[in-house]
């Protein structure tokens, strides 16, 4: 399956989108569209469990639809640095966001 994998990635082989860091394996879904996921920068918050990250859908013709993520565990209370880290975080990636689209 891997060897399918790599010889698709060859014969589709677009360049990571400007914004990406990394990228999954193209696939086939289920339309015949073939499509992969990109990755952005993500930012974590010091000393808790939180992130922003952006995710990506590519298409075959470079095109990337971007969204952002926002994850924070609801097991422990926030310090107000912490709540402020975070904002600056979902700034940061809004910021960015607007630039890509």
């Amino acid at each position: 399956m891997e060897a399918q994998q790599n010889l698709t990635d060859c014969m589709m082989s677009l360049p990571l989108p400007q914004g990406a860091e990394s990228a999954e394996h193209w696939a086939d879904d289920a339309d015949g569209q073939w499509t992969r996921m990109v990755h952005g920068p993500s930012r974590s918050v010091e000393g808790f469990d939180a992130a922003v990250y952006r995710t990506g859908v590519q298409t075959r013709d470079g095109a990337v639809t971007w969204s952002l993520y926002v994850h924070v565990a609801d097991s422990d209370d926030m310090t107000a640095g912490q709540v402020r880290q975070l904002a600056a975080a979902l700034v940061e990636a809004a910021d960015e966001l607007d630039n890509l689209c």
